[in-house]
Formats: structure tokens, C-alpha cells, sequence
């Protein structure tokens, strides 16, 4: 995971100045959080239109 290898680096780095980074910090974490989300967004509504499909050729 390259992505997450590049997070980890840049969050240490801006760690050791912890007063004038925190919001630097809050930034790169919520970039983050929010990325993930609209990825695990979008993979639950492919699985759950797979099932839906599965569903409904069983008829």
C-alpha cells in the first residue's frame, strides 16, 4: 500500500513539530478518512447490486 506508506511518512514528519502542525495533521487524516469512505462507498453498492442480481436470476 504505497498510499498509505506516503500518509504514515508525512503524518511522523509533521508529528515532531506537534503545536504548529495539528492542524496540517487533522488535514492529512481527514483527507484520508474521507477517501476511504467514497471507496467503501462505492464497493458496497457493486456488492450489493452483485446480490440483488443474484437474486433476482434465482426466479
Amino acid at each position: 500500500m504505497p498510499q498509505a506508506k506516503l500518509v504514515l511518512k508525512i503524518l511522523l514528519s509533521l508529528w515532531k513539530n506537534l503545536a504548529s502542525n495539528q492542524e496540517k495533521i487533522i488535514g492529512v487524516i481527514f483527507r484520508e478518512y474521507q477517501q476511504f469512505s467514497q471507496t467503501q462507498f462505492i464497493t458496497d453498492i457493486f456488492v450489493t447490486q452483485e446480490k440483488y442480481m443474484k437474486g433476482s436470476t434465482k426466479q
